[in-house]
């Protein structure tokens, strides 16, 4: 068994910080096909998200997503609920 080493770049974030899987057209295919699933989902169920409020810090509607804050950025779950947040939509949701 082969047991990686963590380095500076991978102690924080994984094996994911090295954006490696940017490079591979798979990983462009599987991460749109999670948006439209979810976007189909809250197309069925409406915009919702729990906990609104009452759970543990970074899980709630309006916090702050901590992979984005310690990147400067302010992103919370409501703003990504729905794929024309980000200036598009699926032709399912026309």
């Amino acid at each position: 068994m082969v047991v990686a080493t963590p380095t500076p770049a991978t102690d924080v974030f994984g094996t994911m910080a090295a954006n490696t899987s940017l490079n591979d057209p798979t990983f462009w295919l599987h991460h749109c096909n999670l948006d439209r699933l979810w976007s189909e989902w809250m197309r069925r169920h409406g915009e919702i998200y729990e906990p609104v409020s009452g759970g543990p810090h970074g899980h709630n509607l309006d916090n702050a997503m901590w992979l984005y804050n310690h990147l400067g950025m302010t992103v919370t779950p409501r703003m990504m609920l729905t794929s024309r947040n980000l200036g598009y939509i699926y032709d399912t949701e026309v």
